[in-house]
This record gives structure tokens, sequence and C-alpha cells, in this order.
């Protein structure tokens, strides 16, 4: 079974390693100072794919106010899923799970 978490410092070593995939070179400790940045920031989630307990994908959001726009928009800043568990639907899992963390956002920021 897969399980969309939220990320912890713990978990950067397979962060880095997700993020080399696509050609970034972070490495675990500063991975793990920006985990601990962005989450303090409350408008940066960071979410993480877990199976059997090895890292499967991560997806990185940004929450924020747009002139054109009278609510909250979402935006991915980042997405990966390991080479060897693409094509199983990962990437849409991690895709669906910005939506129910925006949701009651949204519903709080109404005027």
């Amino acid at each position: 079974m897969i399980e969309i978490r939220p990320i912890t410092p713990e978990d950067a070593a397979a962060v880095s390693r997700l993020l080399q995939q696509l050609g970034y070179a972070v490495e675990p400790l500063r991975a793990a100072e920006r985990i601990c940045q962005l989450d303090a920031t409350g408008s940066d989630p960071i979410l993480l794919a877990v199976a059997d307990g090895q890292a499967l994908g991560v997806v990185a959001m940004h929450l924020s106010d747009m002139l054109q726009y009278e609510r909250p928009v979402m935006r991915v800043t980042a997405l990966v899923v390991d080479h060897s568990a693409r094509r199983r639907g990962i990437g849409k899992l991690l895709m669906i799970e910005p939506k129910v963390w925006l949701a009651p956002r949204v519903a709080n920021s109404s005027s």
C-alpha cells in the first residue's frame, strides 16, 4: 500500500536521491535544512509517497495569493517519482494530495 504523508527532515536522504533523478544535486544535509525552512512557512507543504519503508515519490507545493484570483492558488514546485516506481499511479496520487491539502485553507480564506 502506498502512503502519502508529510515529509520530515529524516526523509532528506531519500528526497536528495529523488531530486537527483531530475538533475538537481541537493545534499541530504541541505535538503533537511530546506525541509525545515519550508515547513515553517505554512505555505510550502511537501508530501512523500512511501511503500514498504521506501520513498517512491515527492511533491513540493507553494500556496500563494495572486492578483488575478480571489482565493489562494497552489502551485506544484517539484514532482518526481522514483524511476523504479513509475507507471504505477504514484504521480497521480501525489497530484491529488495538493487538492486535499488546499481545500480547508481555501475555505478558510473566503471573504
